[in-house]
């Protein structure tokens, strides 16, 4: 189980090959995925980020990229680009889209896309930066599957109903915590909180159970027991929610 909730985007210096006034390339570092930032086309439209970043995760949210597009992720020491010393390609998913790589470090990033299936690009967040390996989890974690929909019957027995939006929620306990993840998911809980979301794959490597979930934790502190394990002295249990 890992999370990507460090997200070095947020805070970087980014320009962009092209841009529609009405959605801004600032919509990609706004943690509300349906604030979304457009291109004008779809030909090697790229995002840069100028800033120095370590990472070995990235993740586009979302998106209307069809399977068609040609998506690169670069990095590089110099804003030249004839030759970049990072260059990888990001492989297409219709939903959010997550790229592994080993961990690195530049001074410049660029996202270049042409998607001979659209005539501009849409995208609703961007992450660039490390992960959290979390620690182990009991068997019994429990994955809901969620709707804010309502209905209600007439008189007569017909039903009318609003069908809301249907999410996702995940609660876990994670029992063998040791001193140093204890101290990892506590810097998480610093930074994130009850109020910030982040990325959460639930099975890191079998996504095609469980696919990435953007959710925020959904309690307002984390408590830590002991278990008496010398080895694994810490458990806790942490429940989470679905956002867009």
């Amino acid at each position: 189980m890992q999370v990507l909730y460090d997200n070095k985007i947020l805070s970087a210096v980014l320009t962009r090959s092209s841009e529609n006034p009405a959605h801004p390339i600032a919509n990609v570092q706004d943690t509300k995925i349906l604030k979304t930032f457009r291109t004008l086309g779809a030909s090697a439209e790229w995002i840069k980020a100028s800033t120095t970043i370590t990472a070995s995760r990235f993740a586009i949210m979302g998106h209307n990229l069809s399977a068609s597009a040609d998506i690169r992720l670069q990095g590089n020491d110099s804003d030249v680009w004839t030759a970049p010393a990072f260059d990888e390609e990001v492989t297409w998913k219709s939903g959010i889209i997550i790229h592994s790589f080993t961990e690195c470090t530049y001074n410049y990033w660029r996202l270049i896309i042409t998607d001979s299936g659209n005539s501009y690009l849409s995208i609703g967040e961007l992450y660039l930066g490390t992960y959290l390996q979390l620690p182990n989890i009991k068997p019994d974690a429990e994955i809901g599957y969620n709707t804010t929909g309502s209905a209600d019957k007439s008189a007569s027995g017909q039903l009318y109903g609003d069908e809301g939006y249907e999410y996702r929620s995940v609660t876990v306990n994670f029992w063998g915590i040791t001193d140093a993840q204890r101290a990892g998911m506590s810097a998480w809980w610093s930074l994130c909180r009850n109020s910030r979301p982040f990325l959460m794959l639930i099975w890191a490597n079998r996504e095609d159970l469980e696919t990435a979930m953007y959710c925020y934790i959904d309690q307002n502190g984390i408590a830590w027991k002991r278990t008496g394990n010398e080895k694994f002295p810490w458990s806790t249990t942490i429940k989470f929610e679905e956002c867009f």
